[in-house]
């Protein structure tokens, strides 16, 4: 049987095809590569031995070759099965849908870093996608080759994704810590359950699915701590689902300043009440969170100036370590297992200082000055 398989190129086009005989019926592919030396030499000696190794086996390249879709929904059930939290998850699945969207849904041994570099440009100029998108967006996709690869899919030996020439990042700006008058004027034009969120979120530096995932049995008022083992993930809907115990974070106890309990107002009793109940709430997370937050900068007239609602942990951290707060016990509050991302963020620190309660002192000045109308600078 004649397994030769050569390279051509079809009129009017800039791409190279291998060209082959097929149970006696010539076959013309698309390599998806442009016409150049190096394309011809890669072509030569990586794709066109693989189309041979099929056709020995009796294998059309062309009808076994798998799609990208193939591979995407391969890494969506990895992610799964390898236990990848549900936010994880669904970043996977949102790259996922926008690569389809550009790219279209071909063999995947027809697309080529051009195409992957055309996609990140479109992504950053046309829908003017941050740098951290688009490595979002990038993510799945790159898995996606790396499992063709490990397929031995005919035709794909390389990663586009990994060869592609991305935008230089640009210099991330800092960002801008709440004082502690603009928190309190936060806290004082909402109500309800967004205010609870909002004290636990700016006075304890607990991220915010770890705030909604919080229970009465989680709260120890005697001894001013919080002990924090779970988090609430995605939407609202199906609570028993969404509640997940911490896998991949260790469970920590953070010590809070006392202020916040008189702050937070009459509490459940049942132990497994939410702090915040959102039972309510049928908007997803991320949602009820940005739209609140939006709502109480407008109302509090404050400046957004790009702080985001995780400004809620960068406030915590800013305003402890300008008090006389043990930088140990903000490292524990915001859930890191060193000091390391404290430093990165503020230089270096005074581990002489002890004092926990004097960040409940400057709150309660804040709040008895707010009683007169006037808050404290």
């Amino acid at each position: 049987m004649n397994y030769n398989v050569t390279i051509v190129r079809k009129p009017g086009s800039s791409r190279l095809y291998t060209s082959y005989q097929f149970n006696g019926q010539p076959v013309v592919r698309s390599t998806g590569l442009p016409d150049t030396p190096g394309n011809r030499t890669h072509i030569n000696k990586f794709i066109i031995p693989k189309y041979i190794a099929a056709l020995v086996e009796g294998r059309d390249p062309t009808a076994v070759a798998r799609k990208l879709s193939y591979y995407l929904n391969k890494v969506l059930e990895n992610a799964k099965n390898r236990g990848k939290s549900d936010s994880t998850q669904a970043t996977y699945a949102s790259g996922t849908k926008k690569a389809l969207e550009m790219l279209g849904d071909r063999p995947i041994a027809e697309y080529n870093t051009s195409q992957i570099e055309t996609m990140i440009d479109d992504l950053a100029i046309k829908h003017k996608k941050s740098q951290k998108t688009i490595s979002t967006y990038l993510a799945p996709l790159s898995l996606a080759f790396d499992e063709a690869i490990k397929n031995k899919e005919v035709g794909v030996d390389r990663n586009p994704v990994t060869l592609a020439t991305r935008p230089k990042r640009e210099k991330e700006a800092k960002m801008k810590p709440f004082s502690l008058d603009e928190v309190m004027s936060m806290i004082h034009v909402t109500s309800g359950e967004f205010r609870k969120f909002l004290i636990l979120a700016f006075f304890t530096g607990i991220r915010h699915g770890e705030v909604l995932g919080l229970q009465r049995g989680d709260l120890d008022i005697e001894n001013n701590i919080i002990n924090v083992n779970k988090q609430y993930n995605i939407t609202f809907d199906q609570e028993g689902a969404q509640l997940k115990t911490h896998k991949h974070k260790p469970a920590y106890s953070s010590k809070v300043p006392s202020i916040i309990w008189s702050l937070l107002g009459e509490l459940p009793m049942d132990l497994n009440d939410h702090i915040v109940d959102r039972s309510n709430v049928k908007k997803s997370k991320r949602d009820w969170i940005r739209e609140e937050w939006e709502k109480a900068l407008l109302e509090a007239e404050i400046k957004v100036e790009g702080r985001t609602p995780y400004a809620t942990r960068h406030t915590f951290v800013s305003i402890a370590l300008s008090t006389k707060v043990n930088p140990l016990l903000v490292t524990n509050n915001t859930g890191h297992t060193d000091m390391k991302m404290i430093e990165k963020a503020y230089g270096t620190l005074d581990l002489q200082k002890e004092n926990f309660e004097d960040l409940s002192v400057m709150i309660q000045e804040q709040i008895s000055a707010s009683k007169t109308g006037k808050l404290a600078s």
